[in-house]
């Protein structure tokens, strides 16, 4: 029975070694938790709904960004470190 595994799709389409692939997880998380303060500070200068929405909305544009990544690299600037911090909104 075969199960179709992304991260290894990730691996074969980008043609580079499994050591990277972890820190994309890593990065998102880490992203999201430094980006807390600032949120924070623009939470209560323009309101939770405004910066919820634009937060969303920017996330979802980097992983659309980070789709047509060619390397895992680019992913880790694109779904890691923009992806993440964009994501911070939502969850504060």
């Amino acid at each position: 029975m075969f199960i179709h595994s992304p991260d290894k799709e990730i691996l074969y389409t980008t043609n580079q070694d499994s050591c990277n692939q972890p820190w994309l997880l890593g990065w998102l998380v880490r992203g999201t938790a430094s980006a807390g303060p600032m949120v924070s500070a623009m939470t209560n200068k323009l309101g939770m709904r405004t910066v919820t929405i634009v937060g969303s909305v920017m996330a979802a544009a980097f992983f659309v960004i980070s789709s047509f990544s060619v390397n895992i690299d680019m992913m880790l600037v694109t779904y890691g470190i923009m992806g993440g911090t964009r994501l911070a909104p939502p969850f504060l």
